[in-house]
């Protein structure tokens, strides 16, 4: 019992919550200063569409080159599109799947390359604050 519980409580698991949590303070801490213009509001209005219209549809954004990409990204903000329309709440739900991605890279860092490497990998995804 008490191996398992040093275990748990271990470097790598104190280091990747503290990490999280910071993350998620980041993301989290100014919503309200996210703006939804452009490619924002486009993907937003596509997955409305998605859930009032056409549920099969294909239509993605279109990169910079004018290739339409798929619709995964709109398909995703179907979500908590289901909830609100709010785009404050769409906001949170990217700062949730950005926290989540910052707990995913620490693992995976982790596990093929060692604890150095996963919190300098983990540390690097901070730069990307907002959603």
């Amino acid at each position: 019992m008490a191996q398992r519980l040093s275990s748990f409580l271990s470097v790598d698991f104190v280091l990747a919550t503290l990490l999280m949590a910071l993350a998620g303070y980041m993301r989290f801490a100014r919503l309200e200063l996210a703006a939804f213009n452009f490619d924002e509001a486009r993907a937003l209005e596509l997955a409305a569409d998605i859930l009032e219209k056409d549920p099969f549809t294909t239509r993605g954004l279109p990169s910079s080159v004018g290739i339409v990409n798929s619709a995964a990204f709109p398909y995703l903000l179907t979500i908590p599109l289901l909830f609100s329309s709010s785009p404050l709440w769409v906001t949170g739900f990217i700062a949730l799947l950005n926290t989540l991605a910052v707990g995913g890279c620490s693992v995976l860092a982790r596990r093929w390359f060692g604890l150095g490497p996963a919190v300098i990998a983990t540390s690097l995804r901070h730069e990307s604050v907002g959603c």
